[in-house]
């Protein structure tokens, strides 16, 4: 791909997503932090995600349960927890975006995004 090609697919992406946080959660769960039938999200980076129902009702229930198990001094805990002290917007994602799900034609256009299996709503970070 050239240059120019390379920064359009950019600026498409750029929009792709945009929209994509637009999508408000009207699934009815009572999570915040879901999947996008409101039910547990799939993510790779938490063991075991695929075999639990992790909702979550908040931003602060979602990062104590990532953070619970890691093997920190209580300082660097505190560390933490004192960055997760910031709120972030619940955002509609796609949760797994890579060159490999990015689908592009012989053009350099952005055609499709695939593998939307741990799609849903998250911290916009």
């Amino acid at each position: 791909m050239t240059d120019g090609q390379l920064q359009a697919v950019a600026r498409d992406l750029k929009q792709y997503i945009a929209e994509l946080r637009q999508i408000p959660n009207k699934t009815g769960s009572g999570f915040q932090i879901c999947n996008a039938l409101g039910r547990g999200i799939l993510d790779w980076r938490i063991r075991n995600s695929a075999s639990r129902e992790l909702g979550f009702r908040d931003e602060t229930e979602f990062n104590d349960f990532l953070t619970h198990e890691l093997p920190l001094d209580e300082d660097a805990r505190k560390m933490v927890l004192k960055s997760h002290g910031v709120k972030h917007g619940i955002v509609f994602t796609h949760a797994d975006l890579n060159m490999r799900n990015i689908l592009v034609d012989g053009a350099g256009k952005v055609s499709g995004i695939v593998d939307w299996e741990c799609a849903g709503w998250y911290p916009e970070y």
